[in-house]
């Protein structure tokens, strides 16, 4: 699984800005758009899948609900029930879906940082999924977004977080900085945005911490996205993606796909 944490890499982004605007260029970037992916490239890490998401039984609700709500898919909304949670968080999970990836991004990167737990097996899944699906978003969007503005938010989710992103700053230092700046934020008074997009971070993050389970909570709300995802995309990229045996939302994908032709014959 590809791991792309972007607190990281807003962390270390103020850099690479600074060189491009002194015009400082690599000889083999020619196009803008490579330079970009190779910036990214960077900062790009890869883990084995967790046991967890191997075992089918961990999709299975979730492809249940589809087959139930004629191919509709959840992106939280179960698991923010299931943990009473729904009625504060029901926006978190209605943006535009990119947007909700990175807010739920954000917002498990500064419960990670500032939970001493790391022995916490449900927050290392949790963490993982969070990653890999930030790293589908900057490296392979048409498989989560059937349009996509190329690098803008990425673009955007640094300029939101720039006064933190400092080389020189613990990245632990800068969950916390984040965090701390939680009582600023007047909650449900401002439009949801990617203009405030540090608000709706430090707001999902603020309720998060709080709850019970946030863990248990975290990962099932990312299970339901990665599912929905895998199956709401193009699936003529899945398709591709499987002949060239690389990316495990496509497995995902085929197994979902292929449950509920299995529910639809059985019925």
């Amino acid at each position: 699984m590809g791991q792309f944490d972007l607190l990281e890499y807003c962390q270390c982004y103020k850099e690479r800005k600074a060189n491009q605007s002194h015009g400082f260029q690599l000889k083999i970037a020619v196009d803008s758009e490579i330079s970009e992916m190779w910036h990214k490239y960077r900062f790009i890490k890869f883990v084995d899948v967790p046991p967890f998401l191997q075992e089918v039984e961990n999709y299975s609700g979730v492809c249940a609900s589809i087959s139930k709500n004629s191919l509709k898919t959840t992106r939280g909304e179960q698991a923010l029930q299931k943990y009473r949670q729904f009625a504060q968080l029901k926006w978190s999970i209605e943006l535009e879906f990119d947007h909700s990836i990175i807010i739920w991004h954000l917002a498990t990167s500064v419960c990670y940082l500032l939970d001493e737990d790391h022995d916490n097996e449900t927050m290392k899944i949790s963490k993982h999924v969070s990653n890999y699906m930030m790293y589908l978003l900057a490296m392979c969007p048409a498989l989560l977004l059937s349009e996509h503005s190329k690098s803008f938010w990425l673009d955007h989710a640094y300029d939101n977080l720039e006064k933190l992103a400092s080389p020189a700053i613990d990245i632990r230092n800068v969950a916390s900085t984040l965090h701390s700046s939680s009582d600023n934020v007047q909650l449900e008074s401002r439009e949801r945005t990617f203009e405030n997009l540090k608000g709706d971070v430090l707001e999902l993050a603020t309720i998060l911490r709080e709850s019970d389970n946030k863990w248990e909570m975290i990962k099932d709300v990312w299970i339901e996205m990665f599912c929905h995802a895998a199956f709401s995309s193009q699936h003529i990229n899945h398709v591709k993606q499987l002949g060239e045996g690389i990316e495990f939302l496509s497995l995902i994908w085929l197994f979902i796909f292929t449950f509920i032709i299995d529910t639809v014959f059985k019925m």
